[in-house]
């Protein structure tokens, strides 16, 4: 028998997980409102389209009145206050886009629960999951609830997520698995080749060059990688990225994968690499004087060589995001050289039957789970994966959310990834 939670499992889950060095919730009765009116909200439609919106529980005043996107918050307050009921949070969600708005709520003198206005965010505060060279923006420490959908409400402490209700179950949050150690080794050997190249740029040099961060090429190539994600989840039509080893065989593309749109071995398919290698050359230059840099230094980074660099990047995962709305997979080599669209797994491989999720990031813990609720384009994925143990895949389905798929040990392990 399952039973089925709701928004007062999730007032308890909440009070349960809330940091102790945060600011204390309201009242349980008050926390329980919270919840269930947004959850109410969750489930209206505004023209036609799903309620979306994230609330932010807290005093205006605590909000300072000169900040604003990209790093802080926007204060716009109304005149008069407005009641925190379903329909009025179904009306003010197209005017607070969930990538970049807050609707603002608050306690009257009454202990009521009241709308005090918008609080803008920008989108920044994204790039901690989505990628970004920017720095994450950041919110008070205070009760956020997000609406993605009906009955789909997550509860968090500014930026910190502490528990999603969805289908009826409430679960902690996600894994990140781009900061896994086995996903960094996956792809060890190309970051090799990569610093090999720049090793060899810099010999040529004729003028000193800083030493890279051991660290900055894995970062930002899981950055990029994130951005690509992102991209993808946000066109909504659900998307494969298949990952395929740098020397990749016959009996996997022809036999186990068929690419309908195939490219020309040349420069412009290898062009993402070349775009990594070029950061790494122009980081080194330009901090000549620093001695050493990083990921820091290029978040930091203004000279228009970089910045003009990371929109290159950026306009990657638009295409990469383009190329997989057509039927079948994207296909790339784990040296990001895009190999083609379209592409089809063989219904000649063995059907998998059962995967193993993963419960942690390094699938140290993982459960069972039978293949039975998932579309043609998972279970094509975790085929090839079984297949040919060597392939890495991401599912994006067209809600949003992401599996990432790789055989490990004999099985098909897969991690759901943190929106």
């Amino acid at each position: 028998m399952t039973l089925h939670s709701y928004p007062d499992d999730l007032a308890t889950f909440t009070s349960a997980r809330w940091p102790e060095d945060a600011p204390p919730l309201p009242a349980p009765g008050v926390l329980l409102e919270l919840l269930s009116t947004c959850y109410q909200a969750s489930l209206l439609r505004e023209e036609g389209r799903p309620v979306q919106f994230r609330a932010l529980l807290g005093p205006p005043a605590e909000l300072s009145i000169l900040e604003g996107p990209p790093t802080g918050l926007q204060r716009l307050e109304l005149t008069s206050d407005r009641s925190f009921h379903p329909e009025e949070l179904r009306r003010l969600a197209p005017a607070v886009e969930f990538e970049r708005g807050l609707i603002g709520a608050c306690l009257d003198d009454d202990e009521r629960l009241r709308i005090w206005g918008l609080a803008q965010s920008g989108s920044r505060w994204l790039h901690a999951s989505e990628g970004g060279r920017e720095e994450a923006m950041q919110l008070p420490p205070w009760l956020v609830v997000q609406v993605r959908g009906p009955g789909h409400v997550s509860v968090a402490c500014g930026l910190v997520v502490l528990g999603t209700l969805r289908n009826g179950l409430i679960t902690p949050p996600r894994i990140d698995v781009f900061r896994s150690h086995w996903l960094a080794e996956l792809f060890a050997d190309v970051r090799s080749e990569v610093e090999t190249l720049h090793a060899d740029a810099r010999s040529d040099a004729h003028r000193p060059w800083a030493d890279l961060n051991p660290e900055f090429s894995r970062q930002l190539g899981q950055n990029v990688l994130r951005r690509c994600v992102s991209v993808m989840r946000q066109h909504r039509h659900g998307a494969s990225l298949l990952f395929l080893p740098p020397d990749v065989d016959d009996d996997l593309l022809g036999a186990s994968l068929s690419v309908r749109y195939e490219f020309r071995d040349d420069a412009p398919r290898k062009r993402f690499r070349n775009l990594l290698t070029r950061v790494m050359r122009e980081l080194a230059r330009l901090g000549a004087e620093l001695g050493t840099v990083g990921w820091d230094d290029y978040v930091r980074a203004e000279k228009r060589e970089l910045v003009e660099l990371d929109e290159a990047l950026f306009e990657i995962g638009h295409l990469f995001a383009a190329l997989s709305a057509v039927d079948g997979a994207l296909v790339l080599d784990r040296r990001f050289e895009l190999r083609g669209f379209g592409a089809f797994v063989s219904g000649e491989l063995p059907e998998v039957v059962r995967v193993a999720r993963a419960l942690d990031v390094e699938a140290e813990n993982t459960k069972p789970e039978r293949v039975l609720r998932v579309g043609t384009r998972h279970r094509a994925v975790y085929r090839l994966c079984a297949a040919h143990p060597d392939v890495l895949g991401i599912v994006v389905s067209q809600d949003g959310n992401v599996r990432i798929v790789k055989e490990r040990d004999g099985a098909v392990v897969c991690w759901d990834q943190d929106p």
